[in-house]
């Protein structure tokens, strides 16, 4: 992603702490955003997403979808 000027999708901390130092930094989005903005662009519906969200049993407090 990096030599190809690309974003990267990850969930792992290390990594996203990488591709935040790398100059220039790597984008990167999450999988709880990617799935928010399947379920807000019409691809998903929200219980679809919550859906797909629950079996990725990552159980991180801090994250989750959270559109209403």
């Amino acid at each position: 992603a990096y030599h190809r000027h690309l974003g990267a999708a990850l969930d792992d901390y290390a990594a996203r702490r990488v591709c935040d130092q790398l100059v220039p930094p790597v984008p990167r989005i999450a999988t709880e955003d990617i799935l928010k903005c399947a379920a807000t662009e019409g691809y998903l519906s929200l219980a679809e997403a919550r859906e797909v969200w629950a079996g990725t049993n990552i159980r991180d407090p801090k994250r989750g979808i959270l559109l209403e």
